[in-house]
């Protein structure tokens, strides 16, 4: 006879064995719902589910906005022009054709006995110089002439030359400058200067 051999019938034993089959069903059950709705965590959760999925939040970058290919120019007049209509010197080296005369050539030729009121008869322009032939109110002529750019303060004696002694001539003006060393003679027309030295070499510039 073996431990489990006893005088109680085979069939009082099926009852409590069911309700135990039963509990454990039940319980195994109740575990398996709990896991389910903690996630699994090991009984961490707090049994309310898993909570909402923050996304980040992407900030669209604004889209680059085309640059306009527009060349950008600097203001650089020779000459500009007043509220009053007069046109007025610049300091600014520029591609502008002036409309009077300087005023250093205004005081220079009132220093010569001129009646003033200069008026801008023909103006040059070249490479290496430009030159202003000036009326005065009784028609008197007078030479003016600068070599550097435009835009650049006259100095005479340095980078400027002023001469009374000038004339009509070939289709221009004929300015003679008379010194201890010789003659030198400045033929001015539309589109050229034509210079005969003291030594007797001529230099020609062509207009800009």
């Amino acid at each position: 006879m073996s431990v489990f051999d006893t005088d109680r019938p085979r069939g009082a034993w099926l009852g409590p064995l069911a309700i135990a089959v039963v509990l454990l069903a039940v319980i195994g059950g109740a575990v398996g719902f709990l896991l389910a709705n903690t996630g699994g965590d090991g009984g961490r959760g707090t049994g309310a589910g898993p909570g909402p999925t923050v996304s980040p939040t992407l900030v669209a970058e604004a889209p680059d906005t085309p640059t306009p290919d527009t060349p950008t120019y600097a203001p650089d007049p020779t000459y500009a022009t007043t509220p009053a209509g007069q046109p007025v010197r610049t300091t600014a080296a520029g591609h502008g054709r002036p409309t009077t005369c300087p005023a250093h050539t205004e005081t220079l030729a009132r220093e010569a006995g001129s009646a003033g009121d200069l008026s801008l008869t023909l103006y040059l322009r070249t490479r290496h110089s430009e030159v202003w032939i000036c009326t005065d109110r009784h028609g008197t002529l007078f030479y003016q002439g600068h070599s550097g750019q435009p835009g650049e303060k006259l100095v005479e004696g340095h980078n400027a030359l002023f001469l009374t002694d000038v004339s009509a001539a070939g289709g221009g003006y004929l300015a003679t400058n008379h010194t201890g060393r010789g003659t030198t003679r400045y033929l001015v027309t539309a589109d050229k200067l034509v210079i005969e030295h003291e030594g007797g070499g001529t230099e020609t510039q062509a207009a800009i």
